[in-house]
């Protein structure tokens, strides 16, 4: 199966742990997901960046960045 885009989504990565996406980007920003970096758009911003790299979402798994991959394609199908 091959993804469009290796860019994944907190919204995506939340459904395939069965969290929420609040939950996502809060481990995120505190350091406590080591999936990729959270990062605040400016420093008066309450705005924040979300970078998730797929070769760390997969060793996070356990799994391959293929089946990561397989998977995001997967729940963002669901989605349209």
């Amino acid at each position: 199966m091959e993804t469009k885009t290796n860019k994944i989504l907190p919204e995506t990565f939340a459904k395939i742990i069965n969290h929420s996406a609040t939950w996502v980007r809060v481990s995120m920003q505190r350091g406590l997901l080591p999936i990729g970096v959270a990062m605040k758009v400016n420093q008066q911003s309450k705005r924040w960046s979300y970078d998730i790299r797929p070769n760390l979402a997969a060793n996070y798994l356990g799994i391959s960045v293929e089946e990561l991959l397989n998977l995001v394609q997967k729940y963002e199908e669901r989605e349209t």
